[in-house]
């Protein structure tokens, strides 16, 4: 007869389906370190694509503005109470992108990862989080332009811009939710 196995003091709790909850935060915590490494993987493929690089994350929202200050600034000359275009249009593109961004890549996390899926356990609701946190690292860069422009045309932060970590939150639960 073989010798019995050592016990290692690991102690797996079993519940029945409905007995789960659906966001376990202790859980979320002791997988934090696959969290930072799936934010640094999909970072670095990202911008190991691109020739520029990180540049990409600040030249696309740019880009976008200038085209979009072309089109509906100068040839549709939509107003926009005297503020000056590229930052009236950059302000609402950020947020735009950084929603289209996550959805878009949060929707499509778990499909993407089979080999992680299928053959460890962990919370899938990491490769959520590390798609809606992979993105904010872009909108960071991006909201450090629309700063930049700021202070180039001598606009100063009003009141409302209190609201901008209310509604970015916001928007980031809203885009969880809608990817879970």
């Amino acid at each position: 007869m073989p010798a019995p196995a050592k016990a290692t003091g690991l102690v797996f709790r079993i519940r029945p389906v409905g007995q789960q909850r659906l966001l376990e935060l202790g859980e979320l915590w002791q997988y934090r370190y696959l969290f930072l490494i799936l934010v640094w993987r999909i970072l670095r493929v990202r911008y190991q694509q691109t020739v520029i690089g990180v540049a990409w994350a600040v030249l696309q929202p740019l880009l976008l503005a200038f085209v979009f200050t072309v089109i509906f600034g100068l040839l549709a000359n939509i107003p926009t109470n005297g503020q000056p275009y590229p930052i009236f249009v950059l302000s609402g593109l950020l947020v735009w992108l950084f929603v289209a961004q996550v959805f878009t890549q949060a929707s499509a996390s778990i499909v993407g990862h089979p080999f992680l899926v299928t053959k460890i356990y962990f919370p899938r609701v990491i490769l959520l989080l590390a798609a809606i946190a992979a993105a904010l690292v872009d909108f960071c860069c991006a909201l450090a332009l629309l700063v930049l422009l700021m202070i180039w045309y001598g606009i100063a932060p009003s009141i409302g811009t209190l609201f901008f970590i209310p509604m970015l939150l916001l928007a980031i639960l809203t885009v969880f939710g809608l990817s879970l």
